[in-house]
């Protein structure tokens, strides 16, 4: 067990200290259902009230070495209405993901902005649908910490051991220069009574900044194309499924998670209603190709206008070795502002 944990750390230096050539990739929620804006930016400002904010949480492979893989993120997004239907949507959105003994950590914050078109129905009819498109621009930085690194110079092949004494002979930064991310999405969705559906695309990263953390270096960042689609049918009066999928590719790297919220809601004024689901998800390994990675199970309370979200990923891959078969663990916490009765927009249920 030490030996394959051994392993797994001396894989993820020489991932850090090839940084010049390297690219990174972006880390994934796995309850992207309940924190949309983060997958696509034309989820700004579609949801039933006057605001929302939503945070969200992930720790995970915390058995290696007590090494860190956190990420945290929030967002806040609104609307203002444009004509008789169509909406300005805005909002802003921060991020902080924390990686490896050196603590690769990347912090982001930047303004989404958008626009609604309603391209059928009012607020007197069923069936409505809408068009959004939103645009995310973000400024964002790398941070590390060198001297938690070692490299080839330093180690003495005589004693077997390594002195970090000895220069490294590399110029890593402590930090990279702020850079910019531009960021952007469409989505179309109808609702149907208790019925909705909706279907959107994403592409991250467009402009593909510079990240290396050498004085001298270039190293881009992929762009990341993001796919999804779900809905909710309705199979009683209390009883609904909500399907979701989403499929995100990013350079080499692509993962898909796809299955099924199970929701039970009492129908009382003040609704109080349960979520519980579970989602396989797919990756693709540079070395084993399509595999299956993890099992995410989910329970998500709702509580008039708050939400609390909890899931865990049970890992089905090699890396449950020299993790102790710890997955991931996942908190989302999100509040809808109530808007009045009049205001209020058709929205799908995720």
């Amino acid at each position: 067990m030490k030996v394959n944990k051994i392993i797994l750390l001396i894989l993820g230096l020489a991932f850090l200290v090839d940084m010049q050539k390297s690219n990174a990739q972006d880390a994934l929620f796995s309850q992207f259902y309940n924190n949309p804006v983060y997958s696509n930016p034309a989820f700004t400002g579609v949801h039933t009230g006057r605001f929302r904010v939503v945070a969200a949480f992930k720790d995970q492979w915390n058995a290696v070495n007590n090494t860190t893989f956190r990420t945290s993120n929030i967002n806040f997004d609104m609307r203002s209405k444009l004509g008789k239907a169509d909406y300005l949507t805005y909002g802003f959105s921060g991020t902080n993901d924390q990686t490896g003994n050196a603590n690769l950590t990347y912090n982001a914050a930047g303004l989404n902005i958008g626009y609604m078109k309603q391209l059928s129905g009012n607020r007197f009819r069923k069936t409505s649908q809408y068009l959004t498109g939103g645009i995310n621009l973000t400024m964002g930085q790398l941070f590390t910490k060198p001297d938690r690194l070692w490299f080839s110079n330093q180690f003495n092949a005589q004693s077997v051991s390594v002195d970090k004494s000895i220069d490294s002979g590399e110029d890593l930064l402590n930090s990279t220069n702020f850079f910019p991310n531009f960021s952007a999405g469409m989505l179309y969705y109808g609702v149907n009574g208790n019925n909705s559906f909706y279907f959107g695309a994403a592409a991250h990263h467009l402009n593909r900044p510079n990240i290396s953390l050498y004085q001298s270096g270039e190293s881009r960042r992929y762009s990341r194309y993001t796919i999804q689609a779900g809905g909710q049918i309705e199979v009683s009066n209390t009883t609904q499924l909500l399907p979701a999928v989403i499929f995100n590719n990013q350079g080499p790297s692509m993962a898909i998670s796809g299955g099924l919220n199970f929701r039970y809601s009492n129908r009382d004024w003040r609704e109080v209603a349960i979520r519980m689901g579970s989602f396989l998800s797919m990756a693709k390994d540079v070395n084993s190709g399509i595999h299956m990675p993890w099992l995410n199970a989910a329970f998500v309370m709702e509580l008039e206008n708050v939400f609390f979200g909890i899931s865990y990923d049970i890992s089905m891959s090699s890396l449950s070795v020299p993790t102790d078969s710890r997955g991931a663990f996942e908190i989302t916490v999100g509040y809808v502002k109530a808007g009045k009765y009049k205001a209020r927009l058709k929205c799908p249920k995720l």
